[in-house]
């Protein structure tokens, strides 16, 4: 399992690496002090997510998991890295209804 979380892990960053060059390039820039500090919310947010699942284990997988993506969300939300516009747009995102979201 080890393994598997090393390739995951390594793929979702060279996914990033990838998609941060592209929007550099299509002339998108993002500010480092502002970019770092996202990041410190979304790490402090999946620590709390970890020890979550760390002390909560036995739980049966269909209940850990929604648990702790709700901890996950509502951490991240908690530290501001989540905006409230943000989440409108996720919602919308969801539950469109036969309407083109991007309209």
């Amino acid at each position: 399992i080890t393994g598997a979380s090393v390739v995951s892990a390594a793929t979702q960053f060279l996914i990033f690496a990838f998609c941060y060059a592209w929007s550099v390039r299509a002339g998108y820039y993002v500010r480092a002090g502002k970019f770092i500090g996202l990041l410190l919310k979304v790490s402090a947010s999946g620590v709390v997510m970890g020890v979550f699942i760390t002390g909560f284990g036995a739980l049966p997988m269909p209940a850990l998991v929604p648990m702790a993506a709700l901890i996950y969300g509502a951490t991240l939300f908690a530290v501001k890295g989540i905006r409230v516009e943000d989440m409108e747009v996720a919602r919308n995102a969801l539950f469109a209804k036969g309407r083109d979201v991007n309209a």
